[in-house]
């Protein structure tokens, strides 16, 4: 069984604030099961009552070493201060969608809480709940009615801010991997025989030998990133799937509550908070998947930039494999088969048109 080392924050990006991941334990969580591959308790406790035991946590133990600042080992001395500054750019990146993804559920969470829309057992009370359902006790009337309110609305924030927690942890490692693309991609496009990190001598042989060392570990790595492209893939498919679906349905049924169902400017506020949230999902998921999409593409541009045409055939070989991998794009997958990007954006939008146009007129 292969242990790994517990990640300090010196070890992530310069700048990445993974405070929310601590808050909810999920960070210690990660930390304890790469260190002893056991789950701790009191994780396996966090995860029960969140309802969330089932997402794949095992793998995403494995795919959190995308933050590690590195995590690509080709990368010379003489780079690692404009890699650095790459990293910490696209750490205030990850910051600036950690606080998008959570901005959509907070507000809507807040929503709920000060506009419920239930009534309770006795109508006309004035009083109202947060969620639908049943309770063994006497709701309507005090303290029961305090007691309820104050349960459902701990729980909505606990489980509301839980899905913003996973939705910011994935867009977290989509923005890293997206780093190292654009990492390597600048690495690759730099490398020439001029380069610092090469041991020159009188001899071309060896000097293409040393040339060719260098391109094939910037190989290993490009390799790696297509392991945790493709790990990150399958551990969120299903997960990509089920949140973009009850967005697309979210979307619909608001429209078509909005056009058909006379209500006040509350009730309308309501759904525009719920509109909201689910826009704010489906653009963030396919902007970033997009990001990952086009870096891993622009390899080829980086291995044609590089200095292939002064190198032997050994190294324009190796670099020919690295361009006609390159040509099929990294992103994140919806039912195993379906890209999530810009494209699938524009065609969820349209799909939402279309259902509505056709949904509407069969109501009229």
């Amino acid at each position: 069984m292969i242990y790994q080392e517990r990640l300090q924050k010196s070890d992530l990006f310069y700048g990445l604030n993974i405070a929310h991941l601590k808050f909810y334990g999920l960070w210690d969580g990660i930390n304890d099961y790469r260190s002893t591959r056991k789950t701790s308790r009191m994780f396996k406790l966090n995860m029960t009552l969140s309802t969330l035991y089932v997402f794949p946590y095992v793998d995403q133990c494995d795919l959190v070493d995308l933050l590690r600042v590195d995590f690509l080992s080709s990368i010379p001395d003489s780079k690692r201060h404009h890699v650095n500054s790459i990293y910490q750019q696209n750490a205030f990146r990850c910051n600036i969608f950690t606080v998008l993804a959570f901005t959509g559920n907070v507000l809507t969470i807040i929503t709920w809480t000060i506009l419920p829309g239930f009534d309770t057992e006795k109508t006309g009370t004035g009083r109202k709940k947060i969620l639908s359902g049943w309770y063994p006790v006497p709701y309507s009337e005090s303290p029961w009615y305090e007691i309820v309110f104050g349960y459902e609305v701990i729980l909505i924030c606990w489980h509301g801010s839980l899905v913003s927690l996973y939705e910011s942890f994935l867009l977290i490692l989509l923005v890293a991997l997206y780093s190292h693309f654009i990492v390597l991609g600048y690495h690759t496009s730099t490398l020439n025989k001029n380069y610092k990190g090469l041991i020159k001598t009188k001899d071309d042989a060896t000097n293409n030998i040393a040339f060719n060392m260098e391109l094939r570990k910037i190989l290993l790595d490009y390799n790696k990133l297509l392991r945790y492209s493709h790990l990150l893939q399958t551990t969120y498919n299903t997960i990509t799937t089920i949140t973009l679906g009850l967005d697309i349905l979210v979307l619909i049924l608001t429209i078509l509550f909005l056009m058909f169902v006379s209500s006040d400017a509350l009730s309308t506020f309501k759904l525009m908070m719920y509109f909201s949230f689910a826009l704010i999902e489906i653009t963030l998921l396919c902007v970033s998947s997009s990001f990952v999409e086009s870096a891993s593409m622009a390899i080829q541009d980086s291995v044609y930039s590089s200095d292939w045409y002064s190198a032997d055939k050994a190294f324009a070989t190796t670099a020919q494999m690295i361009m006609i991998r390159a040509k099929r794009p990294v992103t994140l997958t919806a039912l195993k088969m379906y890209p999530v990007n810009m494209e699938t954006m524009i065609a969820i939008f349209r799909f939402i048109y279309s259902a509505v146009a056709v949904l509407s007129k069969m109501k009229e």
